[in-house]
């Protein structure tokens, strides 16, 4: 389709559904969008061969829109893949501010069954050998404990390196930040 046709597909369209301003927004004068109501008018701009549009491309609007849709992009791998390693529900709520619905959507999405009861809870010698290899993470990778996104990925790396799921570790995560026990 020529870039002469879909313009005037465009416009037909927007004017049918009542969008007046959009095709004000476009260029269109007032009395251009009176001449498009004689179908002899639509033919001859539809078809000829001299483009009477173009397309303009405004870079800093683009690329604002390619990185955020990046972001996105990968915040969803992030959240599908903590939600591999079974993160609560309430966890991913809390960090990206989900909503119950929104987390068992992406369950079903990925083919997951849902839980019922608790994780078993670590134990203390557990908890004390996970808590001295959270802080090399931490330093390792300069996670900010007062970030919950930096937590979130320290509770994931945990979780992946000890084989145990994000559920039972982020309570433990959790309690170590609020007694400070992090420096």
């Amino acid at each position: 389709m020529s870039l002469n046709r879909y313009i005037i597909t465009e416009v037909l369209n927007d004017l049918k559904n009542g969008k007046l301003r959009r095709c004000l927004e476009m260029g269109f004068a007032h009395e251009d969008l009176v001449a498009l109501n004689n179908s002899e008018i639509l033919t001859l701009l539809a078809n000829t061969s001299v483009p009477w549009s173009r397309i303009v491309i405004n870079p800093p609007i683009l690329k604002g829109l390619i990185n955020s849709s990046e972001a996105l992009l990968q915040e969803a791998a992030l959240i599908n893949r903590m939600l591999k390693l079974h993160a609560s529900s309430k966890m991913i709520c809390e960090v990206f501010g989900l909503t119950q619905r929104e987390v068992a959507f992406r369950r079903s999405l990925l083919g997951m069954e849902k839980r019922q009861g608790r994780w078993t809870e670590l134990t203390e010698e557990q908890e004390n050998e996970l808590w001295r290899y959270w802080l090399t993470l931490i330093d390792k990778y300069g996670f900010d404990v007062h970030n919950e996104h930096d937590l979130a990925k320290s509770c994931m790396w945990l979780a992946e390196e000890k084989n145990l799921t994000m559920a039972q570790l982020w309570m433990a995560i959790r309690k170590w930040v609020k007694e400070g026990l992090h420096s």
